[in-house]
């Protein structure tokens, strides 16, 4: 029923028993980290820590591990730590998603028998997001072990994104079940690996790394197209027929209409230069997150969204997420292109930094219009939805924002 890690020497090999004992009387962490039993030496002097077994009674298990994160080195790492981490990271899904399959067992077709992949065995590692979708589709290989997975992404996306205790450099997911009960295997997913975690306290930044990953994770995992060009609707049917039905009135129908709500990004930093992609590259500061997150309170209050749309911005996504959990936003570039026309950059001059309502409220409305029509334009463009087949009327609404 347990299972014996060696204990990391030194400061590092502490640290992680600290954690695991903190993380039992968690209210959160106690349901989603891998249970602690304490420590024990050997004859020979070698310490280990005592786990709960994740396979036990498991007949054919099979397993992955993934390395959570798009950073993996501590906040009081050496430079040379830094920079060899870093140099690990760079042109694999640790740096392009947040996430990486340190290994896994994957069922074959036959439901009998495995393969092994991963970065720790250099063989079968996914390369990019269709990969590394492509993969764990084969690994949750039925319906239910997906639904399973998501749930759990989802529970643990919604805490990261309030938490400000700790940051997890290095961690990973676990995720495990039996093969040999067919369509009746009940995954078992757990956070393992905590050497690198910093933190304990309240009032710490939000852990960006970990929850890039974790967003990659949802939108993988729920088969949600990230649209940037209208050829990724030739691989998303299913998507494009859905959202066909919210963007058109159906034959006969006078009351359906749907409902754009624009939300302006949370606070941020200073671009570094003048060039588009400085621009682009500009992150949410603490005032920022927090605005965002109070936000949420308020969509909170509104029906749940059915499409969440934005910009490929990174201030733009991260608000977002933190306005909205789980629900991953589909990525459109027109909608930052919309803001580099004329009108929008005169509106944005003349009153600057400021609420919608203002925007509505100064004579501006009909630049407004303009952009909501855009989006619906963009969006439709991408999903190859001609203008004729649907009845695009725009009419703003004064929202009170918090």
């Amino acid at each position: 029923k347990v299972v014996l890690k060696a204990k990391q020497a030194g400061a590092r090999g502490a640290a992680e028993g600290i954690f695991l004992d903190k993380a039992k009387q968690h209210p959160f962490l106690s349901k989603v980290v891998v249970q602690y039993y304490g420590d024990r030496k050997d004859e020979e002097g070698n310490e280990w820590l005592i786990l709960e077994n994740l396979l036990h009674g498991m007949a054919s298990a099979v397993a992955m591990d993934l390395k959570m994160g798009s950073r993996t080195y501590a906040e009081d790492a050496s430079q040379a730590k830094i920079e060899e981490q870093k140099g690990k990271a760079s042109g694999t899904t640790t740096e392009s998603l947040g996430v990486r399959v340190v290994g896994a067992r994957i069922p074959q077709e036959d439901g009998l028998t495995s393969e092994i992949v991963g970065s720790k065995f250099k063989v079968g590692e996914p390369e990019n997001e269709h990969e590394m979708g492509v993969l764990l589709k084969k690994f949750l290989r039925t319906e239910k072990l997906r639904a399973q997975a998501l749930d759990f992404v989802r529970e643990l996306t919604d805490w990261f994104n309030d938490q400000t205790e700790y940051a997890f450099y290095g961690s990973s997911l676990f995720l495990a079940y039996d093969l040999s009960l067919g369509s009746d295997a009940e995954l078992v997913v757990k956070m393992i690996d905590f050497a690198h975690v910093n933190g304990g306290e309240k009032g710490r930044p939000l852990d960006e790394s970990y929850l890039f990953g974790l967003q990659s994770l949802l939108r993988i995992l729920s088969e949600q197209p990230k649209i940037s060009r209208p050829e990724y609707a030739d691989e998303t049917a299913e998507a494009r027929n859905y959202l066909r039905e919210l963007l058109l009135h159906p034959a006969g129908s006078k009351q359906r209409a749907t409902c754009l709500v624009f939300v302006r990004h949370g606070n941020t930093d200073r671009p570094q230069s003048d060039s588009r992609q400085a621009d682009i590259d500009r992150k949410l500061t603490n005032k920022g997150r927090d605005q965002a997150r109070r936000a949420r309170s308020w969509t909170e209050k509104l029906p749940k969204p059915k499409l969440v749309c934005c910009s490929s911005a990174g201030r733009c996504i991260s608000t977002a997420s933190y306005m909205l959990g789980a629900v991953e936003p589909i990525i459109l570039e027109g909608i930052y292109e919309g803001t580099m026309e004329e009108d929008c950059r005169a509106a944005f001059k003349d009153i600057g930094y400021a609420s919608l309502e203002s925007y509505l409220g100064k004579g501006h409305e009909k630049m407004m219009e303009k952009y909501a029509e855009r989006v619906m334009v963009e969006l439709m463009s991408a999903l190859k939805i001609s203008r004729k087949e649907g009845v695009l009327v725009v009419n703003p609404i004064d929202w009170s924002f918090p």
